[in-house]
């Protein structure tokens, strides 16, 4: 009689211990900080299990149902500022001797592709191939469609440079 291979049991999602939920707390109140930062605040003995425990699922949940849970990083807030940040512009001063002869408002695309990227970031997306796109993306993104269709803008049409 010959064995039969088991089936893998499904495992059942793992809860966040308190030291993982610590370092979702950390990781939300300053984003910006090294991983060996978070370590010495979120008592991980290095950075490297600071980089295991951040890709884990459940500590990727509880950041975000933290964000979701601030009213400055909540999805509606967020999708503000992303909408903001895609229609940035910068001011560019003309001169002569000295002395400045036209000014124009012109589209900021470096501001505008930091902010493209930090919503992919956001939300999960690693190549940003438009199949990857994930649903919140795709959701803020026709968000700023009805703005801008709202605006009287056409939300395919690049503005004149």
């Amino acid at each position: 009689m010959t064995e039969q291979p088991q089936e893998p049991q499904d495992k059942k999602p793992r809860r966040i211990t308190r030291k993982q939920a610590k370092l979702a707390r950390e990781r939300v109140k300053d984003p910006e900080a090294t991983l060996p930062e978070l370590a010495q605040r979120a008592d991980y003995s290095d950075k490297s299990n600071v980089k295991r425990a951040l890709d884990l699922p459940q500590v990727q949940q509880k950041v975000r149902e933290l964000l979701a849970a601030n009213p400055k990083t909540d999805l509606a807030a967020l999708t503000k500022k992303l909408e903001e940040g895609l229609e940035a512009t910068e001011t560019r001063l003309f001169a002569d001797k000295g002395v400045i002869m036209d000014e124009r408002e012109l589209p900021d695309y470096s501001t505008r592709h930091k902010y493209m990227e930090t919503a992919y970031q956001l939300h999960g997306a690693k190549d940003k191939s438009i199949a990857d796109v994930p649903q919140g993306v795709a959701q803020i993104l026709n968000i700023i469609i009805l703005a801008r269709q709202e605006r009287g803008i056409n939300p395919t049409e690049l503005p004149n440079a």
